[in-house]
């Protein structure tokens, strides 16, 4: 058996990360935040969207300078929580960042329309059922 690789990522929002817990261990996701604690020596920040919030490793990332208020795009692979992310925020889960990307200025309610829009697309053409159904967010 060859690697497969790294897999693509499932488009959720904190809240879903943080109901789905456990069964989303390994899975790749992709999701927005905004930033408010950033602890450089430790690889760890917290980020928040919609009053959910998740604890995420950047020890994969390296250096990077992220202010509190920042809004990222983050892309990882959920883990379970360790001791030191359970200081922060007491969640079964965080998340093992691959890719930051700044987003600050985004359009979050445009933003919040696309995931509609595309889990919508993705359960009729090609039946992915992986998040909550796709009008139960808004």
């Amino acid at each position: 058996m060859g690697n497969k690789g790294i897999q693509a990522s499932r488009i959720l929002f904190i809240k879903e990360i943080l109901e789905q817990g456990s069964n989303l261990i390994g899975i790749a996701v992709k999701f927005i935040g905004r930033v408010i604690f950033y602890d450089p020596a430790k690889d760890l920040i917290i980020v928040e969207y919609q009053k959910a919030r998740i604890v995420v490793s950047t020890a994969l990332i390296g250096a990077i300078k992220l202010r509190c208020g920042n809004l990222l795009q983050l892309i990882g692979e959920i883990s379970p929580s360790d001791e030191e992310s359970k200081k922060f925020c007491q969640q079964e889960v965080m998340l093992v960042a691959r890719i930051i990307t700044c987003t600050d200025g985004m359009d979050l309610t445009l933003y919040e329309r696309y995931v509609k829009y595309r889990r919508e697309f993705e359960q009729e053409y090609l039946g992915l059922m992986y998040a909550q159904d796709a009008t139960s967010l808004y």
